[in-house]
């Protein structure tokens, strides 16, 4: 599997232009929110009588996550009594929402919209808004004969509000500068558009509150349609906000990619003004679809519960259904009746895995797998009868394993554990403990080839970390070695076993096969010994090296290896761990 980003949790880089979403409320949201819309560092509350913009960004452990801003509110000045809001250019892709336990409270397939038009605010008046790269466009659409200055907004939590030598509006604020772009107004006359002279007229008032209108600087027709459209620039506000993390990516056989990870709450502080605040338990797992052009969203689910809930690794079958695991603290986490696993028995977090239908519209199964311990899931691959193999870290003495499997006992340490799901997530095929008594054990990537071996990859300081009699290295070479293993279809064995480094500290972070069952693996090493092969690309500087490896099929020798390094630290394509 290839992945968005390594090390530090970041934000989820645009895929292609993806439009900004507008969702209308049919029960996911706060009453007021008529329609909703979220972006990176953005979200926005669209009300009867108010626009409510949420700018954030958000720094985070995995003990806490803070995060602030400032909520920027739009309200419209005695607008007229028959203004509504409505949904236009009405979207293909879907949202659906899988938040909670109970079935009866989630909503699917509904609607997605290019934009939200405020119809009749004032006489002749109406007020269409879109938005994409990190732009919020909006249209003031007059009609023949209404009036330029019945535009009347007032806006509040801003310290202050400025016009600059440009005529851009200026809303400075204690996280950043807010620029909403000088506007422009025109006609179309003859067929031809006529632009306009206006300008941004500013009423500071008490309490942070500026009133804004616009001012005509040049005659036109009121005998004709005028549209004024300034837009707003929120990308550049408050810099890369990570509050949206995308964790892992997959493309199927049309190049339609699928990207799984975490995103915050949709509840958030309507006051208007700077905020700051510490939580926990408001993060859902999210899964999109994306065309192959990216720049349509085909759908787009939230999963979770009460608590913090995360997607970290996700595959897809000829279907189009997609395999998701992760991490959940949720006692609450959505599962389906019959799953393997329908209650949490954990004192902290569980992993869990669900299977989405194509359309993203339904759960086809989903369940926890775990102890009474600390457990998450990592990576997660398919076989070519859809049965799921799942690969991640537990402490728990009491994980689900299966009899023969070839570890049933946990280790000493914290260790790695692989599970074979059955294809209707009722069961287990197998599921075993992998690791040493003497360190911990963490595996981060897992592939499958078409026989039902299950190849894993990761870290381990465990110097009686099981191996195999002939293979690459049978011993522990550093502090932290990295390792490949070949599991056998049901589980019982080890068809190979290898450490993989040099002297100092070494983790493979992901793993794929080939046909021929040659395993390539990549990762970090800080070992100038670490194993090379003659004619490989090999970069001599630095102290910290990316590696690409390519291990024979049964695993005891290397076909290649080359390092790619420089003066800083350098990661090779990992999941988030």
């Amino acid at each position: 599997m290839s992945v968005l980003e390594s090390g530090s949790r970041k934000s989820i880089l645009p895929y292609g232009k993806l439009p900004l979403l507008f969702t209308q409320n049919v029960g996911q949201f706060d009453p007021n929110t008529l329609y909703f819309a979220q972006d990176s560092g953005l979200r926005g509350s669209f009300e009867a009588d108010r626009i409510l913009l949420t700018l954030y960004k958000s720094d985070s452990t995995e003990a806490e996550r803070t995060m602030s801003g400032v909520v920027l509110a739009w309200r419209f000045e005695s607008p007229g009594k028959t203004s509504r809001l409505e949904g236009m250019s009405k979207d293909e892709g879907k949202f659906h929402y899988f938040r909670g336990n109970d079935p009866k409270r989630h909503i699917t397939h509904v609607d997605t919209y290019r934009g939200v038009a405020y119809r009749e605010l004032w006489p002749g008046i109406d007020a269409v808004i879109q938005g994409s790269g990190g732009k919020l466009k909006f249209d003031w659409l007059l009609s023949p004969g209404a009036r330029v200055e019945d535009i009347q907004l007032v806006c509040s939590g801003s310290d202050e509000v400025q016009l600059d030598e440009e005529g851009n509006l200026l809303l400075i604020t204690p996280y950043g500068t807010l620029i909403d772009q000088k506007p422009i107004a025109y006609q179309e006359v003859d067929g031809v558009r006529k632009e306009l002279g206006c300008r941004y007229v500013v009423e500071s008032g008490q309490e942070g509150r500026s009133r804004i209108g616009f001012e005509m600087i040049e005659a036109y027709d009121r005998e004709l349609p005028l549209v004024i459209d300034p837009v707003i620039l929120y990308s550049t506000y408050l810099g890369g906000s990570d509050i949206d993390d995308g964790m892992d990516i997959v493309v199927d056989e049309f190049e339609q990619a699928y990207v799984t990870g975490t995103t915050a709450s949709a509840d958030f502080p309507v006051t208007p003004g700077a905020f700051q605040v510490s939580f926990q338990g408001t993060d859902d797992v999210f899964v999109s679809k994306i065309d192959a052009s990216g720049t349509f969203l085909i759908y787009s689910t939230f999963i979770g519960g009460s608590a913090s809930d995360t997607g970290r690794s996700i595959a897809i079958d000829f279907a189009g259904n997609a395999y998701i695991t992760g991490t959940t603290f949720s006692s609450d986490y959505p599962t389906t009746p019959g799953a393997f696993q329908t209650t949490a028995v954990f004192t902290s977090s569980n992993a869990f895995v669900t299977k989405l239908s194509p359309d993203g519209g339904s759960l086809v199964y989903s369940t926890y797998l775990g102890g009474s311990a600390e457990d998450t899931g990592f990576d997660i691959a398919i076989d070519t009868s859809d049965n799921a193999y799942v690969t991640g870290h537990t402490m728990s003495s009491d994980f689900p394993v299966t009899p023969g499997a070839l570890r049933t006992i946990k280790p000493i340490s914290p260790t790695s554990f692989v599970t074979k799901l059955n294809a209707d997530g009722t069961g287990l095929i197998y599921s075993t403990y992998l690791g040493g008594d003497l360190g911990t054990t963490d595996t981060f990537g897992i592939a499958v080839d078409d026989f039902g071996n299950a190849y894993l990859a990761g870290q381990t300081v465990a110097s009686d970390f099981p191996t195999t009699p002939g293979a690459f290295q049978t011993s522990t070479q550093g502090d932290v070695d990295g390792f490949v293993v070949k599991l056998n279809p049901t589980g019982t064995a080890l068809v190979y076993g290898t450490f993989l480094g040099g002297s100092l500290s070494d983790v493979v972070r992901d793993i794929t096969i080939d046909t021929a069952g040659n395993a390539y693996v990549t990762g970090l090493s800080a070992s100038p010994d670490f194993p090379t092969t003659s004619g490989s690309f090999v970069t001599p500087l630095g102290t910290a090296w990316a590696f690409v490896t390519k291990l024979n099929p049964t695993g005891t020798g290397l076909i290649y290896s080359a390092l790619i390094g420089g003066e800083r630290l350098q990661y090779g394509p990992c999941h988030h761990h």
